[in-house]
């Protein structure tokens, strides 16, 4: 494999280390800081019994905040990738139900990507988020931070932002075309 190819691998490695982790960092600290609230919002889901709430509302931000410092601090990377994976389908699929039986409601998301209604473009979001995990998957192992340079440093904070743009561009465009098509549709 060509050096250039390998520090290619190894700097989007890193940079999914860096957008999943601050992801889940922002997400378990905002949940954490008002638990009462995502409890709340667990029970609007109408997923699970209401006794398994209290402990299932402190579980979730506990594992987002577990693989938040695996991935920040580089500590079993593919397990980790493959953890972040599930949590997300899970969300996904959570998402992916409400939707089916009619319901919007307020995702509970919180942290960087932010709370909103459930929508189809909330799902896209989640899914595409499985590219970063996957990577890690596959070369966490290689997933070093690069050497420290003001071009790396520059490099990740771009890739971090234009995913976090791209990842609300997508939002936005599943969620317009599907009103569009309700529109067409009445």
């Amino acid at each position: 494999m060509g050096t250039a190819l390998v520090l290619g691998a190894e700097l989007a490695a890193a940079s999914a280390r860096l957008a999943l982790g601050l992801l889940f960092l922002s997400s378990a600290l905002a949940k954490l800081h008002n638990l009462s609230d995502f409890a709340a919002g667990l029970r609007a889901y109408q997923l699970v019994p209401a006794a398994a709430l209290p402990p299932l509302a402190l579980l979730l931000p506990l594992l987002e905040l577990l693989l938040a410092l695996a991935l920040l601090l580089g500590v079993g990377l593919p397990l980790a990738g493959a953890a972040s994976a599930g949590l997300l389908l899970l969300f996904s699929a959570a998402v992916g139900l409400n939707l089916l039986r009619g319901r919007r409601i307020d995702c509970h998301c919180h942290g960087l990507a932010g709370s909103q209604l459930i929508s189809w473009g909330l799902v896209a979001r989640n899914l595409v988020l499985l590219a970063p995990c996957t990577l890690l998957v596959w070369h966490g192992a290689t997933a070093a931070w690069p050497p420290v340079t003001a071009l790396a440093l520059v490099s990740l904070a771009l890739l971090v932002t234009s995913w976090f743009v791209l990842s609300g561009l997508i939002h936005a465009a599943v969620d317009t075309t599907l009103a569009v098509r309700a529109a067409i549709s009445q």
